[in-house]
């Protein structure tokens, strides 16, 4: 999409709203979760892959990881591409034919922007190619296809008329790419099917390979194409090719009600009032026949399993889309989490899946963690667009209940750039209390002024905010921000969620009122709680208490060890400019690249839970 078009739309929405609405959502500037997992490649170290080409039939439904890593946790046969700019996600498409799509938009490997500096720039941008196939000893009347599903925009950004998705083929005899398929950019539509003969004779050859690509605004995280079931193989007949597939169409993200993420000092106080009574979970039989599909879905918390059978049971699932109920706290389930497990914190893994016997099993399972750390969210930790108030002295707030006295110690927030860095502008922090489900009172006196981080690396994207002191709470409230300019500051927006509108308020400086939102969604902003952690203090410092690094100086990254007490750390230059900022919580020691820092002088600010402030030397050589 052009940039110019879209501020233009922005521009005639504004004029045609009143002053309340002063509120909007926009894309992002760039993918923290693309950024975040380039961070991560970065830090293993490399391993030898055979280039051996592969062989019929080539299949990837992006439902596991398929792009090339150094990640020793990855099997290395499960790779299907070359390096390439596409995203793998499942937030972005609209009804995918089974969990897991390739995204081309605007952005590259990293999750940046191909073009920083103009945001009409418009080209080439992300480019999936497969790995080499061979196609030897084949010829056309072997019917060799590439067949692939595509979807533009989803609940992403649509390509504009001049934007285009197309495919090429490479001809190992001339080292040539050809360019085979191509269409113009559209709004949104289900998910469309295409076939592309493999036919000609400088194709059919050992080395073969296919490759999609995106025309694009080069400025931003828009532009979306989504890309699923991806098959090449021999003897297809376009006009009876079957999937034969039972799948997973979405993932699950909590078995709490209503948040993803709660203390685990909270959820015990009443751990039943915090199950769901039960989750829905999304199914596809692409098979031409009905289909006996015995769902089930398990808990683990390190050698502790919990396995739920047969709680869901479609024995004549028909070809179409399914949407099933999985049991939680309910009969015949009446599932808690085991709150023995542990004192402060607990973290489960939690796999749903389905039994049925089609040939592809990568897509019968889904994943995630149930997180009980310190923090409450009800957003899935990734944004699909961004949330911002154009109006100074405004004020967001989105509402919480703390289940027992706890003291709130800052605000997790996701910002998220757009077009304009508004990294300098300030907002203070602020809590209420609830009156009449409005924000009412001030709780605490805050003065401090904090600026957006727009985090791109580490561990978690949300940058940590203190309150000037911890403020005791219990029952409802609200906590949120007021921005001292106009400009938006673009808090990130999980569009997979569905809480704004009964939990977030506005107010305008000028209206007096507060106001319901009008955008759905969850926005990304989680309160952060003593929750049972242990404050130290009047104590002095031992070489037992000492945040140590190692080695220092040094060329390529610094390793901190005595971490466990730290909020978050900052590392500046001597200028004071920020080069990495990171939440921590509930680590005793992690590392930090330097490969991207010029050589010099920085200053590692590690803040402890306390609120003290432990400042070390560090010299990048």
């Amino acid at each position: 999409m052009n940039i110019k078009s879209l501020l233009r739309i922005v521009c005639l929405a504004f004029a045609a709203q009143t002053s309340l609405a002063q509120e909007s959502e926009q894309p992002l500037n760039c993918n923290p979760v693309q950024a975040q997992l380039a961070a991560l490649e970065r830090t293993f170290s490399p391993r030898s892959v055979d280039r051996t080409s592969l062989t019929l039939p080539f299949f990837d439904d992006f439902s596991r990881f398929s792009f090339p890593t150094n990640n020793p946790e990855i099997p290395v046969d499960w790779q299907r591409w070359e390096q390439n700019g596409a995203f793998l996600n499942n937030d972005f498409p609209v009804n995918p034919v089974t969990v897991g799509v390739a995204t081309l938009d605007g952005l590259n490997a990293n999750g940046y922007p191909y073009d920083f500096l103009d945001e009409f720039t418009y080209g080439p941008a992300d480019t999936l190619t497969s790995l080499p196939v061979n196609l030897g000893g084949l010829d056309q009347t072997d019917n060799v296809y590439l067949s692939f599903f595509f979807q533009a925009q989803g609940i992403g950004n649509a390509p504009d008329d001049d934007d285009s998705l197309l495919v090429e083929f490479y001809a190992p005899a001339t080292e040539a790419w050809i360019h085979v398929w191509s269409i113009p950019g559209q709004s949104s539509a289900p998910f469309e099917q295409v076939f592309i003969p493999v036919d000609q004779t400088y194709f059919l050859l050992d080395g073969f390979q296919f490759r999609f690509r995106n025309y694009a605004t080069l400025a931003g995280n828009v532009d979306h194409w989504h890309l699923d079931y991806v098959r090449l193989n021999s003897q297809v007949d376009p006009q009876n090719a079957p999937i034969n597939d039972v799948a997973f169409t979405y993932n699950v993200n909590s078995l709490l009600n209503p948040y993803t993420a709660m203390p685990w000092t909270h959820f015990v106080s009443n751990p039943v009032s915090f199950m769901a009574q039960s989750v829905e979970f999304y199914l596809a039989n692409r098979s031409p026949g009905p289909q006996n599909v015995p769902t089930s879905y398990q808990a683990k918390y390190d050698d502790l399993s919990w396995t739920l059978p047969n709680v869901d049971i479609n024995t004549s699932f028909f070809p179409g889309e399914y949407t099933g109920t999985a049991p939680i706290n309910s009969n015949p389930t009446n599932f808690v989490f085991d709150t023995t497990v542990n004192d402060t914190c607990a973290v489960f893994d939690i796999c749903f899946y389905i039994n049925n016997q089609d040939p592809f099993a990568v897509n019968d399972t889904i994943r995630f963690q149930q997180k009980f750390l310190d923090y409450y969210a009800y957003d899935d930790g990734t944004a699909e667009l961004a949330y911002g108030l154009s109006s100074a002295g405004a004020q967001l707030a989105i509402k919480y209940n703390s289940v027992i006295p706890d003291q709130l110690l800052g605000l997790l927030i996701y910002f998220n750039p757009f077009l304009d860095d508004v990294s300098e502008n300030t907002f203070v922090l602020r809590a209420w209390t609830d009156e009449g489900g409005s924000p009412g009172a001030e709780l605490g006196v805050n003065f401090a002024q904090h600026e957006p981080q727009y985090l791109q690396q580490g561990h978690n994207v949300f940058a940590y905010y203190a309150y000037d002191n911890p403020i005791d709470v219990s029952g409802n409230f609200f906590v949120g921000i007021v921005q001292n300019g106009p400009e938006k500051l673009n808090i990130g927006n999980d569009k997979n969620g569905s809480t704004n509108l009964s939990t977030v308020k506005f107010r305008l400086a000028t209206s007096g009122a507060w106001n319901g939102t009008t955008i759905d969604g969850s926005l990304m902003i989680r309160p952060v709680f003593r929750a049972g952690k242990t404050v130290i203090s009047d104590i002095k410092e031992s070489n037992a208490d000492r945040v140590l690094v190692y080695p220092n100086p040094s060329s390529d990254s610094f390793s901190f060890v005595g971490i466990g007490n730290a909020t978050d750390i900052r590392i500046a230059d001597l200028s004071g400019k920020t080069v990495h900022f990171e939440t921590i919580r509930n680590v005793s020691n992690f590392a930090i690249s330097a490969n991207d820092w010029p050589k010099g002088m920085y200053v590692a600010s590690i803040r402890m839970i306390d609120g003290t402030v432990k400042n070390i030397k560090l010299n990048r050589d």
